[in-house]
């Protein structure tokens, strides 16, 4: 092991870019869930891509920074030890996940989303980062597994929770769901990403990295994704619910003195009609 430098500055910048795509992505999904704007291209278009892009990052990235981890740690032990803390964390702030989706969507709620996964990913992936090799290895194992479930996914069904981690079928319905064997090549690929990238001579470039310095803004977003991922979720539904709740209250107001403008009448009954949809989310596929 190396030894310590300071942050790669370049990961930071794609973490901030991944958390303002992830936000920019729920936005748009919570006022659709609570009937403020629905919309028929959640899954496409633009919103669609913020989500996939930013599902791409935060995965490639958690591989990225195990391969960074290993380079700066100065023991073996000391990495495996980081790496552990590191997964509990995380793992824990899935529970916190699940309950707040709970709390939100009771039907549909998280149980195996993208905090879980890179938590549990984290503790295989760290034994296979420090070697090329084995993280090749490993990627072929996931996808000789990956096509043996397509093949023969009956073999898993008495396990139905195990089988919704690895991937072979969803046994509930769910708002989100990172199976281990359809997402671990990509972390794989981040560790991979990082050994052409960086190498053993990590220790030898600008700070570790290759931007010089922190980019305004992005940066500290990168630096504080974790927390602001825990948090932006509940702050974007409470204000949502607050902002519905006062288009009601401008509806109920309007509906006084309907008899004196025709158009606010016409609205009305439209915002009614659209409150009375119906919503049904599937499981989003990314």
């Amino acid at each position: 092991m190396p030894g310590r430098i300071g942050r790669i500055h370049e990961i930071d910048l794609l973490k901030g870019l991944a958390v303002i795509s992830m936000c920019f992505f729920h936005v748009f999904f919570i006022a659709h869930y609570l009937n403020i704007r629905r919309r028929n291209d959640m899954y496409s278009g633009v919103i669609g891509f913020s989500a996939r892009f930013a599902h791409f990052l935060f995965i490639f990235l958690a591989g990225l920074n195990l391969y960074i981890s290993c380079m700066k740690s100065r023991s073996i032990h000391e990495y495996h030890t980081k790496q552990c803390k590191r997964a509990i964390l995380l793992f824990i702030g899935g529970i916190y996940m699940t309950v707040i989706s709970y709390l939100a969507f009771p039907r549909q709620f998280v149980r195996f989303g993208i905090l879980h996964f890179i938590a549990i990913s984290s503790l295989i992936l760290q034994f296979v980062a420090p070697s090329l090799e084995m993280t090749l290895a490993l990627c072929f194992i996931c996808r000789l597994l990956y096509v043996y479930r397509s093949q023969y996914p009956e073999s898993f069904y008495k396990y139905p929770h195990l089988s919704t981690v690895l991937g072979v079928r969803c046994h509930y319905n769910t708002l989100d769901l990172f199976p281990l064997l359809k997402w671990i090549p990509l972390s794989a690929l981040g560790i991979l990403t990082g050994h052409l990238l960086y190498g053993s001579n990590i220790m030898h470039r600008n700070n570790g990295g290759i931007l010089t310095r922190e980019v305004p803004v992005l940066s500290w977003i990168g630096k504080n994704s974790l927390w602001i991922y825990l948090v932006h979720f509940p702050v974007i539904y409470v204000t949502l619910i607050m902002i519905r709740s006062s288009l009601k209250s401008g509806y109920g107001s309007t509906s006084h003195t309907s008899h004196t403008s025709p158009n606010n009448s016409i609205q009305s009954r439209r915002i009614v009609m659209l409150d009375q949809i119906p919503f049904q989310l599937g499981s989003p596929r990314f």
